[in-house]
């Protein structure tokens, strides 16, 4: 199961000044951990009946991974949560 909180539609998504100007109410969000986004999540996560679940993080995210996670933790203790994030790339020749 995949589940993007952030994601609304593709006509949504593809309008990237709306997206700007709408950060300073999107960061609001990360204020309120009872805002109904959060508990939908976990609410999904839960009917879903995994035995883990894995969580792709970049930077940005922390704070909605850590409210999600806490939320779940005590919702249902049982399941297993991982943290990960892809491979961060400086560019050709940055390790030599």
């Amino acid at each position: 199961m995949l589940y993007n909180a952030d994601y609304k539609s593709e006509r949504e998504f593809a309008n990237l000044k709306g997206i700007f100007n709408a950060f300073d109410d999107y960061k609001k969000y990360f204020e309120d951990e009872e805002a109904p986004i959060w508990n939908e999540v976990v609410e999904n996560i839960i009917k879903y009946n995994p035995d883990w679940v894995g969580f792709t993080m970049y930077t940005a995210a922390l704070t909605a991974v850590k409210i999600i996670s806490k939320k779940l933790r005590a919702r249902a203790p049982e399941i297993r949560q991982v943290v990960g994030r892809p491979p961060f790339h400086h560019g050709p020749g940055f390790a030599s």
